[in-house]
């Protein structure tokens, strides 16, 4: 009878060691976005697109079927930041400002979503600040909007409407 119950405690822990591990990877993945994306946390979902660079053949594939589908993209509160090469953030199609100068902005997006300089990589985040997608080829709008029509919030924003 002892030995089971030995086990039992042990198991137990593991339990409760394997949840709190969990719970801190959800959060430190949360935490560590750049300050640009924890900003717009609670009101946006945010599409990054990071791509080794402008000609990319994916990265024009993704922003072709981004910019034709705008009224879907702005519908779903969705704001779209783009990581361009080794010195150029966009949000929404335009420069950003930051205190960093843009190499250091560059690699702070890079290191902050475990992007590798040459790789191309999409991430969805949601408005709750978690990750939601990543995928390392072109996301297709009409998968992004079922993906995002899919989220609890948004069905709520839906039944408003």
């Amino acid at each position: 009878m002892e030995k089971i119950k030995c086990q039992w405690l042990v198991c137990s822990n593991y339990n409760v060691l394997f949840t709190l591990v969990l719970a801190l990877l959800s959060f430190s993945a949360k935490a560590d976005w750049p300050q640009q994306v924890k900003q717009v946390e609670g009101e946006k979902r945010v599409l990054v697109v990071i791509t080794p660079y402008a000609t990319h053949p994916l990265y024009s594939r993704q922003m072709k079927d981004i910019y034709q589908n705008a009224s879907g993209i702005s519908e779903r509160d969705l704001t779209v930041w783009q990581v361009i090469g080794k010195d150029q953030v966009l949000n929404e199609g335009e420069a950003v400002q930051s205190e960093n100068n843009p190499e250091q902005l560059v690699e702070q997006f890079r290191k902050s979503f475990n992007v590798k300089g040459s790789a191309y990589t999409v991430v969805l985040i949601g408005k709750d600040g978690t990750e939601k997608l990543r995928q390392r080829y072109p996301l297709s709008t009409q998968k992004l909007f079922e993906k995002i029509d899919a989220m609890p919030m948004r069905q709520a924003e839906m039944a408003q409407d």
